[in-house]
């Protein structure tokens, strides 16, 4: 019986404080590839339900131990009831994308039952007539808490789901082993007082082991910013306030965009050294730049967004849980030109690495292991109930996560997918969140915010796929030769 880590339960501290904190994909599938046609609900529910089976988080419940002396256990459930996870919707008229993401948003702002495994999993059909959707096509919108897996885990958790080829592959029987007992109160209290010397011998140990390297790191960072002397590498000190900063609802907007991973690969010739995550990062800061001008909310301070950054190790992806650590950047949102955009995000993200610290990805781990579980939920109650974000300044303004996924075709019930939004939760302080996963010969961008913060969504979507083409726009011009690019430049001034 395995116990939640320290950085797990901190997602529970909100979600107890009634911030929801799930998160999801959004899986769009073509059925001209399934063998018997257009499959059934009854189908896929089939194979969701041998997808379940494949994977034991999704077999696994919470018990909490009594007024959280201690962080909870994984219990195995008695039995996976797959009519409690799986649901079928039918989107009514009138069918357009901006209505599907709607309709996505409201399935998706519904918290989940922490008394069952925590995962959900709704098939929406019916959605002919949406531009870009494959005819017969439906969607699959995957809900599971975010104690149980982080990004990683999540692409894992979704090759669990899914087949390598439109027959599927056929499954033997789990066995599955005998369901834990549930331990007693007094034993539970037990290994709640064991566990709290434990941590407080463990915390001297850790006082003591990265106390000193953490002092001459930061010694290290303030003599380099004082001896540097390229400033484009943006500094993130002040973090202007957006209205992403304040204190989100309940409820949800989302939105995003799919784009070709090569055309996106390309635009790395944008900036000398740019990566893909580079090109991501200056897309959404030219998004960003546009929306918040358009909606007189743009800050005069760049908008810093914070990345998270795997640490998982090589097979450990099955595990679940979270296993990650935080970068922050700029993404140049006061720079109107793309590719002068795309060169500060550029040096600005390779500044944010040089400076992360070595020990500081475990070190934060080390650290949440040690907050008492009370401690930790009467702080995020208070946090929330007094509106503390709006007390002190950001830390950041947004969330952009960019996750590999597989680079071969999968499918469901025979049904091959065509590209999958990752949906993210949001919290007080930073109510929008982007997504990023790539899939096969895709990639997309998506984002989850509240209806008070993004009160446009499709105005964002708009905003992104343009931030997009007026990227590759800039690096088309600047790789043709002068001539080539005059005529380019007059295609688009005829155009626009």
């Amino acid at each position: 019986m395995r116990q939640v880590s320290g950085m797990d339960e901190f997602f529970l501290y909100f979600e107890r404080s009634g911030l929801p904190m799930h998160v999801g994909s959004l899986a769009v599938f073509d059925c001209s590839t399934s063998p018997g046609g257009v499959p059934t609900f009854a189908q896929i529910r089939q194979s969701l339900r041998r997808g379940a089976e494949r994977s034991p988080m999704l077999q696994k419940r919470l018990l909490d131990v009594p007024t959280w002396l201690d962080r909870p256990y994984w219990l195995e459930a008695q039995k996976l009831e797959i009519d409690d996870h799986v649901r079928h919707v039918k989107l009514s008229h009138p069918r357009s994308w901006a209505r599907f993401c709607s309709e996505v948003a409201r399935l998706f702002e519904s918290p989940l039952d922490l008394d069952r495994p925590l995962w959900e999993t709704l098939v929406i059909t019916d959605l002919d007539g949406i531009e870009g959707m494959p005819p017969s096509g439906f969607a699959v919108l995957t809900k599971a808490h975010h104690v149980v897996l982080d990004g990683v885990a999540g692409v894992e958790l979704m090759t669990a789901f899914l087949d390598e080829s439109p027959e599927p592959v056929r499954q033997e029987p789990v066995d599955r082993r005998r369901p834990d007992e549930p331990p007693g109160v007094l034993e539970l209290t037990t290994r709640a007082v064991t566990n709290r010397l434990n941590r407080a011998g463990s915390a001297a140990g850790l006082a003591a082991r990265t106390l000193p390297t953490m002092l001459k790191e930061q010694a290290d960072s303030w003599t380099t910013q004082v001896e540097r002397e390229d400033e484009t590498a943006s500094s993130t000190d002040t973090v202007g306030r957006t209205t992403f900063n304040g204190r989100p609802t309940a409820a949800r907007v989302f939105g995003g965009i799919r784009l070709e991973l090569d055309a996106v690969q390309l635009l790395r010739e944008g900036a000398k050294g740019a990566t893909v995550n580079d090109v991501i990062l200056a897309i959404c800061g030219g998004a960003l730049r546009d929306y918040l001008q358009a909606t007189e909310d743009l800050p005069a301070q760049p908008l810093v967004a914070m990345a998270p950054v795997s640490i998982r190790e090589a097979g450990t992806e099955t595990e679940g849980g979270n296993r990650v650590s935080m970068m922050s950047t700029t993404l140049g949102s006061e720079i109107a030109d793309p590719l002068a955009r795309l060169q500060h995000v550029c040096g600005a993200a390779r500044s944010s690495k040089k400076q992360g610290s070595s020990t500081g990805a475990t070190t934060m781990l080390d650290i949440a292991e040690l907050i008492p579980s009370a401690l930790g939920h009467v702080a995020a109650q208070t946090y929330r109930t007094m509106d503390l974000s709006s007390r002190h300044a950001p830390f950041f303004n947004c969330v952009v996560t960019n996750v590999p996924g597989p680079r071969e075709p999968l499918y469901l019930a025979g049904a091959k997918m065509v590209s999958n939004y990752g949906i993210g939760p949001i919290f007080d302080g930073m109510g929008l969140i982007h997504p990023v996963l790539s899939y096969d010969d895709s990639i997309t961008i998506a984002f989850t915010s509240c209806p008070s913060m993004i009160r446009e969504p499709a105005l964002y979507t708009e905003c992104l796929r343009s931030a997009f083409e007026e990227l590759r726009a800039a690096v088309e011009t600047k790789k043709a030769p002068e001539g080539e690019a005059r005529v380019l430049d007059l295609r688009r001034s005829e155009v626009s």
